[in-house]
């Protein structure tokens, strides 16, 4: 960072008895050239830009700056948004550093302002081509067509569980059934062995 430069305004009086030279500072206020040579490439690009600075609150000896910076394809107000937060989260960090709990910087209530360009360009950016989403055709059902409705079982209906292939379980039911009739007193035991022989043939 150079060092701040001085102008004098240098006034003479004269009189009879003595003379007298007065010398008056005038702040320099200046960017330091950090901040100037960022500046400069700046307004010669040709993308957008924004550049965002803040020096400290006082105007005669050295003063601390800090900036944010940010050029490309862009919207100038994405740049701007950019700059600024990139400045205002380094001013926060310099009025964070204190010495002997006092603050090091003297920032006051100075904040972060955007620098305007002479040379204010935009290089936006390409426009990204949107690809819609496949249209899924739903089904249609016609007023006329008659809807198929899923087999229902009645309250007091039992599926049936016999298939051809579970044949042999539905005759050894039929001899568990004529058993019991057997032995209930029901039919007698000529009836029980000439339907026993009757289901064993057909299985």
């Amino acid at each position: 960072m150079n060092k701040n430069i001085f102008a004098s305004i240098v006034l003479f009086t004269t009189s009879h008895y003595a003379s007298a030279i007065i010398i008056i500072p005038i702040p320099n206020l200046a960017f330091p050239d950090v901040i100037g040579k960022t500046r400069d490439a700046l307004e010669k690009s040709t993308d957008t830009k924004a550049l965002a600075t803040v020096g400290e609150d006082k105007l005669f000896g050295s003063r601390q700056w800090t900036w944010g910076q940010v050029s490309g394809k862009m919207t100038q107000a994405d740049a701007d948004a950019q700059a600024m937060s990139k400045c205002e989260a380094n001013l926060r960090s310099l009025k964070a550093q204190v010495v002997s709990g006092q603050p090091l910087y003297n920032f006051g209530n100075k904040g972060c302002e955007l620098y305007k360009f002479q040379n204010v360009t935009l290089n936006l950016p390409d426009a990204v081509l949107v690809t819609p989403a496949p249209v899924v055709a739903t089904p249609v059902i016609k007023q006329d067509e008659p809807l198929t409705a899923s087999p229902t079982i009645k309250a007091n209906q039992t599926p049936s569980t016999t298939t051809v292939n579970d044949s042999g379980t539905a005759t050894l039911q039929k001899l568990q059934n004529l058993d019991n009739l057997l032995k209930q007193g029901l039919i007698n035991q000529d009836d029980y062995n000439r339907k026993k022989k009757q289901f064993l043939d057909e299985m």
